[in-house]
């Protein structure tokens, strides 16, 4: 009998870290989205973000770029200057960040190496807007679902863990009409460069 968990051993030369948003749209106090918010919800939002999530972010830039596994960033962007290319959750919700604004940029705080990618999408998901998953494989980024992954796996099953832990969620149910298989895909294929560390310490606003 398979016991499933979460606990999924990441090996370093087939994984990347996948930083989503962290942007001057919607993570920076002058964004446009971010003018959509409450005082409630500003102060914690920036208040998370200066004493947790950046701090954590720098620390995970850094050791992903001292083990040499890629860093690569997704960026709401539309591909034109009025948006007429987003996607239809995008133009419903209001969501538009111009091609090339400021908006689009990721935040100074994580600003990416000259080598590292950003994929510039146009809807919720990088992996339908954009050819990451073209891109990772060409890397040779593994799922765990992909069999090439499960036969490292058993070669691996008594080595102990690496560098993070898989982001702690479930795939979701498959919606309804939709087509299950290519569903499924796309949601292992979003999960798969995902390196959350689950149990880092709370870093403070000094941390490096």
């Amino acid at each position: 009998m398979i016991t499933l968990s979460r606990e999924v051993p990441i090996d370093p030369a087939h994984a990347a870290l996948l930083i989503v948003d962290v942007q001057n749209y919607c993570a920076h106090p002058d964004g446009a989205g971010s003018h959509k918010l409450d005082a409630h919800q500003r102060h914690y939002l920036f208040a998370s973000l200066r004493e947790t999530v950046l701090p954590n972010l720098r620390r995970l830039q850094s050791v992903c770029r001292r083990a040499h596994i890629e860093v690569v960033y997704a960026a709401v962007e539309n591909m034109t200057g009025d948006g007429r290319d987003r996607s239809l959750d995008y133009k419903i919700s209001g969501i538009d960040v111009p091609r090339g604004s400021w908006d689009a940029r990721v935040l100074d705080e994580i600003a990416p190496a000259e080598a590292e990618m950003i994929f510039r999408k146009t809807s919720s998901s990088v992996f339908i807007s954009t050819n990451i998953d073209y891109v990772l494989r060409n890397l040779g980024v593994r799922s765990p679902s992909d069999p090439r992954h499960r036969r490292l796996r058993h070669r691996q099953r008594r080595a102990p863990r690496t560098v993070a832990h898989r982001h702690p969620r479930l795939l979701p149910p498959t919606p309804h009409g939709s087509a299950p298989g290519r569903d499924r895909d796309i949601q292992r294929a979003e999960l798969k460069a995902l390196l959350i560390v689950r149990k880092l310490p709370r870093a403070n606003a000094s941390a490096p």
